[in-house]
């Protein structure tokens, strides 16, 4: 009963959202724009794509230097890809898939890279405040008069505080053994196979969070994240520019505040590859902040949104395909 009505509400609120895109958009306006823009620009924006998800794996490698196990970029990078294509059609699964495939590809228990994965989102969400404090810095209260929700009542809401308790949760579960002995008492009531296995993870997460007292490694892994960051902003100025847009200039800047504002919709959208959530704030974007039409605003979501998530959807699609192939014995 409450899958469905999840996926009610989800079903609901994508064409909510897909209705609020075309509710000013005239189709053939549409159809001008998308056929003259610079297709070689938007093919130079998909390498650039791939090399910020390049820089992911690498960083989430690294995150995982401490221990001794050896993880090869392939392997983390197809981990990368695959978790991002399954979140694309189930929203947030790949969070679980991700560390499941670096564990089938590597000797990494599967408690270390689950730990992991927290300390990477961690890293997230401080880059995307840190990002939001500097446009808005820069931008004075242009983005907060057009876009309240935005405001940092709202980022501490809905983003900050879950992921800080799920980092604060994991920190307890990994580094607690009291916290493990408790859990898994409680548990072992109910089912004691299912409390073994629990015991089993938790023993190891403790070595996903390791990475917190090395402090040597942190330069390059605050590096990468600078990097990623920035190869993210790319692909969306390299749309603007693919498009015929009368805009008197688009900077750097203009780029990475649109970043932002997308990626707060990313972060709070619920629905498979944030359809229609990241489509609606990328053309409010456009038009709120540069004065584009809506059939503009919604030609630049659409051609931001297939770069972006079709490279995850064929890139991860194809290499789980690949893996299963090679799982599966002739």
């Amino acid at each position: 009963m409450k899958r469905t009505l999840r996926i009610v509400l989800v079903t609901l609120l994508a064409l909510g959202a897909t209705w609020y895109v075309l509710r000013n958009v005239d189709g053939r306006q549409l159809l001008t724009v998308l056929e003259s823009s610079n297709v070689w620009l938007l093919v130079l924006a998909i390498p650039v794509t791939i090399a910020s998800h390049v820089v992911r794996a690498d960083r989430w490698r690294r995150l995982l230097s401490h221990i001794p196990t050896h993880i090869r970029l392939v392997d983390a990078f197809n981990a990368v890809m695959v978790g991002y294509a399954a979140s694309i059609v189930i929203p947030r699964s790949g969070e679980l898939l991700r560390p499941a495939m670096l564990t089938a590809r590597t000797s990494i228990p599967i408690g270390t890279s689950m730990s992991s994965i927290v300390i990477e989102r961690m890293l997230d969400v401080l880059a995307l405040v840190v990002g939001i404090v500097f446009v808005v810095l820069l931008s004075g209260q242009r983005i907060a008069s057009q876009f309240p929700e935005i405001s940092s009542a709202g980022i501490i809401t809905s983003i900050v505080v879950p992921v800080v308790l799920i980092v604060g949760v994991t920190l307890v579960l990994a580094l607690s053994q009291r916290a493990q002995r408790l859990i898994t008492r409680t548990v072992g009531r109910c089912s004691p196979t299912i409390a073994v296995k629990l015991r089993r993870i938790m023993r190891t997460m403790s070595d996903g969070v390791g990475i917190l007292q090395k402090a040597h490694a942190w330069p390059m892994v605050l590096a990468e994240t600078a990097v990623m960051w920035l190869l993210y902003t790319v692909p969306l100025w390299l749309v603007v520019e693919a498009l015929p847009l009368q805009l008197p200039s688009f900077t750097a800047l203009d780029a990475f505040t649109l970043l932002m504002v997308i990626t707060v919709g990313i972060a709070v959208a619920p629905t498979p590859g944030a359809l229609g959530v990241y489509h609606g704030f990328a053309q409010t974007a456009l038009v709120k902040l540069h004065g584009t039409t809506a059939d503009e605003g919604l030609g630049f979501a659409l051609l931001a949104w297939v770069i972006n998530y079709g490279v995850q959807l064929l890139l991860g699609g194809g290499l789980l395909v690949a893996y299963r192939r090679k799982q599966t014995p002739t």
